[in-house]
């Protein structure tokens, strides 16, 4: 039932159910647990590290947008990044699912 596993890692051509109608908006992964952590919460702090800083173009894109995003578009966009971990097809299943919780 982890949001997170079932994004990243769940190679199926659809999400089950029970995981799809509580994806919300997340498309790669999910912050729950790094929200609730009782380390982070006492011990995190903001960093100003540029390497930390998504690339330019990945801050809020529309779930239209990621749910189209073709495999040249997503090379281009995520050249380096953990988020290779999910393949091109995920991605779109993932943004897909989302707008279809959204109602779009």
């Amino acid at each position: 039932r982890c949001i997170a596993y079932h994004t990243i890692e769940n190679r199926s051509e659809q999400l089950p159910s029970h995981v799809a109608n509580h994806l919300n908006n997340w498309v790669a992964g999910c912050d729950i647990c790094q929200d609730v952590c009782p380390w982070n919460q006492r011990f995190a702090k903001p960093t100003d590290v540029a390497e930390f800083e998504p690339y330019p173009g990945n801050v809020a894109p529309k779930l239209k947008d990621l749910a189209n995003l073709s495999d040249e578009e997503w090379n281009q966009q995520f050249p380096a990044s953990a988020l290779r971990r999910i393949k091109p097809t995920m991605w779109r299943r993932n943004a897909a699912t989302a707008l279809a919780n959204q109602g779009e």
